[in-house]
């Protein structure tokens, strides 16, 4: 009685564990690369973070996933004495994110650090008997005291150029590459069936046509050489599949988007603006003034 009282119980556990990472939907089809893979700064006096947040409602995101923040960026430049559970966000405004960092003795200093959202990603799971958004929120982070003059331009984009359409040659490989695993196992599976279908069909059409060649009764010759052209058209159509499906595998990789990710534009530059603005050199002097933004 006690065994099986256990088995029910593991099993609810099971069934429970399984609900929890239910994913009932999804704000895009593909997850965004940098869920898993932070990107990494090129730039020393900034960095990425990844905070996840679980909401019941979406609207709660943005100031939940500023709050974990708080928790995380100190932590990269080391720039707190006491533990993450004592800094709070003070305040938001615009892109400056004011960290208050607790210390061991008790006093507290207010840090402003440059907050900038990149992307966002989400999923609604079922969580035990109810659903929640899990929440993934891409930031980029200046350190304290860093110039403002340092930056680091990104962007977010689901292309991903000539490499997939390289990797391509590998059936499978370029989609994977590009974060869809289901249809590159999908190519990979079905290029290695027609693969597969080609060695046995030549295997079987040699295998009567050597029968065939044996054979001195005209009836079973005859029989074993329809086998062997039966395998042989077999073996024809395994090939044109394959070819088929390897040209798709090409295509696919150049012009279906992939899983979002980051790309650092290092070309960019601050936009720049020129115009010319009617003054007075003195109160009988009119002139143009030439007004340079940057």
């Amino acid at each position: 009685m006690k065994h099986k009282l256990f088995l029910f119980a593991a099993l609810l556990c099971l069934s429970g564990a399984a609900a929890a990472n239910n994913v009932l939907q999804k704000s895009d089809k593909l997850e965004p690369r940098w869920v898993k893979h932070t990107p990494k700064a090129e730039n020393l006096n900034i960095a990425y973070r990844v905070v996840q947040v679980y909401v019941d409602d979406l609207s709660e995101a943005p100031q939940k996933s500023l709050k974990e923040l708080a928790n995380y960026v100190p932590q990269e430049w080391g720039v707190q004495t006491g533990t993450a559970a004592e800094m709070q966000v003070s305040g938001y405004a615009g892109e400056e994110l004011l960290v208050r960092v607790g210390s061991l003795n008790g006093n507290a200093q207010q840090l402003p650090m440059r907050c900038l959202l990149i992307d966002t990603y989400w999923e609604l799971v079922q969580m035990g008997f109810r659903n929640q958004y899990r929440c993934y929120v891409l930031y980029q982070v200046k350190r304290p005291g860093a110039s403002q003059y340092a930056e680091e331009y990104v962007r977010v984009t689901d292309r991903y150029g000539f490499g997939p359409v390289a990797l391509s040659i590998i059936p499978g490989a370029g989609q994977m590459y590009k974060g869809s695993y289901l249809k590159g196992g999908l190519i990979m599976g079905g290029s290695v069936l027609c693969a597969g279908g080609i060695v046995l069909c030549e295997a079987n059409k040699a295998s009567y046509q050597a029968l065939a060649n044996k054979e001195h009764n005209a009836t079973k010759r005859t029989t074993y050489q329809n086998n062997a052209n039966n395998w042989g058209t077999g073996s024809y159509v395994c090939i044109g599949a394959l070819a088929a499906l390897w040209i798709y595998n090409i295509i696919d990789a150049g012009v279906a988007p992939g899983a979002r990710h980051t790309v650092v534009d290092k070309d960019q530059r601050r936009d720049v603006s020129f115009r010319l603005e009617p003054t007075m050199m003195d109160p009988y002097t009119p002139s143009l003034t030439a007004r340079i933004t940057f």
